[in-house]
């Protein structure tokens, strides 16, 4: 059934990856794992939590991927960083080796620090190009706001392109925030340049 259930996700069908896994009479790590993800999605973030955390502990340390995106959505940074550190990512598929590279660059950039984000990302792209088009897409928004933060437009516009061309639609709205988030850092380092030229 776990490969059902990531269907649904990589289909962007959350709710019915949440019925999917109701019905389960003896579920497996990877369903708790894709339904706790499903219900991310869906913004039920405590209960996501408990389903991560029983995927982990049943042996799917994947999961913890998942789960540092979780504690991160919640504030809790010292948690979420944890996660990904417990992992070896030569030892994981593509997809998570990816995912596991951007959370951490994430949780980088969200404490300021954008280089040590920015090469997480570089490697996370390397493993991202062996998965789905939906992790490609993830990987290279996260590139975007990186890029944004540097200074480099030209760079997070054509990542952005990239990822809105191979996002599910459900996501679609996260490269439009992506979008505004660049657009604006762009305005804050354009307007920051010129008043320094004054």
């Amino acid at each position: 059934m776990a490969q059902a259930l990531l269907k649904t996700v990589l289909a962007g069908q959350y709710q019915q990856g949440v019925q999917l896994f109701d019905a389960l009479k003896r579920p497996s790590a990877q369903d708790f794992r894709w339904s706790g993800v499903c219900h991310l999605h869906l913004g039920n973030v405590l209960m996501a939590r408990r389903l991560l955390l029983t995927a982990v502990v049943k042996g799917d340390q994947g999961a913890r991927v998942d789960l540092a995106t979780c504690l991160r959505f919640e504030g809790e940074f010292t948690a979420a960083r944890a996660q990904p550190s417990a992992l070896n990512v030569d030892q994981l598929s593509a997809r998570d080796a990816a995912l596991a590279l951007r959370e951490g660059a994430i949780l980088e950039q969200q404490c300021g620090e954008i280089a040590r984000a920015a090469a997480l990302l570089d490697e996370a792209w390397s493993h991202a190009v062996g998965a789905d088009s939906l992790v490609q897409s993830a990987v290279a928004q996260s590139i975007a706001l990186v890029a944004s933060h540097q200074g480099n437009g030209a760079k997070a516009e054509a990542y952005l392109q990239f990822a809105e061309e191979y996002v599910n639609a459900m996501c679609r709205v996260y490269v439009h925030l992506a979008r505004g988030q660049c657009h604006v850092l762009g305005e804050v380092q354009r307007r920051g340049a010129s008043s320094r030229c004054r």
